[in-house]
């Protein structure tokens, strides 16, 4: 992914690739691929957490004093989308390969004893 930069509160972030180790740090904090659409405000403040290394509590602030300053959020969507679409792993889990038929029935194989 090339770098991308987005600002949040006056100071600049460098945007992460959404790798397995990151999606693995969002579901931990509650953000789940299946949940990415339901919860705009908590990936926003998550996606800051994580790329800030630092706690969400911190990240809800800095988004806040970002928009009481006048600032939105938009950037900080901007950037997730454009870190799911550059990430191959990503990108492997929404949209997945259909395995060729190869005319086996896997629920009839019998396994190695």
């Amino acid at each position: 992914m090339k770098t991308k930069t987005f600002t949040v509160n006056g100071k600049e972030y460098t945007a992460k690739e959404m790798d397995f180790n990151f999606m693995c740090e969002l579901e931990e904090r509650g953000v789940s691929i299946e949940t990415l659409d339901k919860m705009p405000m908590k990936i926003a403040r998550e996606y800051l957490a994580v790329t800030a290394g630092r706690t969400s509590e911190w990240a809800g602030h800095e988004i806040e004093a970002h928009i009481i300053g006048g600032g939105d959020i938009t950037a900080i969507y901007d950037v997730i989308t454009e870190s799911m679409e550059a990430s191959g792993f990503f990108q492997a889990l929404t949209n997945p390969t259909v395995p060729e038929e190869t005319g086996e029935n896997p629920k009839t194989k019998r396994q190695a004893k």
